[in-house]
């Protein structure tokens, strides 16, 4: 009987000794982080950014875009999330988001991008420019194309609306008129 635990014990040294030792985690206090979502991806200087980290019971979250900010806990869920505000000193750029939890450390490579300027809404999204001369002259000579090409049309069905009438009042050749 005293085989067995001399056998299983040899075994266990031998599994230590080609290195497979307990794991690299054994010291970690939880899980690891598995994912960091960052919305929107795109934000212009001095926006506000949320950072979420799925697997993560709290820490901290950093970037060379923002200051170290605490991740807090989302009810009922094994998630933390942060927000802060874009340095409007940041220069623009894509930056990494490190999220340093309980279990370890992840990294997001180009979490986000950072750009100089804001978003114009009803202009394409993220255009950070006005209109030239060149557009407007477009856009007001389409106008004026669409508004002449509508008078056109009008005009042309006026005119057949007045032949058609014309030709309904007016008496045909070999036929006698209705008595009304």
């Amino acid at each position: 009987m005293r085989t067995i635990p001399a056998a299983l014990a040899a075994g266990c040294a031998v599994v230590l000794a080609l290195g497979g030792g307990p794991p690299a985690s054994a010291g970690q206090v939880g899980p690891s982080p598995q994912e960091i979502v960052v919305t929107p991806t795109s934000v212009p200087l001095g926006g506000r950014v949320t950072v979420v980290v799925r697997a993560c019971a709290g820490g901290t979250v950093h970037s060379p875009g923002f200051p170290s900010a605490r991740l807090r806990p989302v009810d009922g869920g094994d998630s933390a999330t942060a927000a802060f505000t874009l340095g409007a000193a940041s220069a623009p750029g894509r930056y990494d988001v490190t999220a340093r939890c309980p279990g370890g450390e992840l990294t997001r490579p180009a979490a986000f991008t950072a750009f100089r300027g804001a978003v114009h809404g009803g202009v394409g999204g993220a255009s950070a420019r006005r209109a030239s001369p060149a557009d407007m002259a477009v856009g007001g000579g389409l106008v004026v194309a669409a508004v002449l090409g509508g008078g056109v049309l009008w005009l042309r069905r006026r005119a057949e609306d007045r032949a058609a009438r014309a030709a309904a009042t007016r008496p045909r050749r070999g036929v006698a008129p209705q008595a009304r």
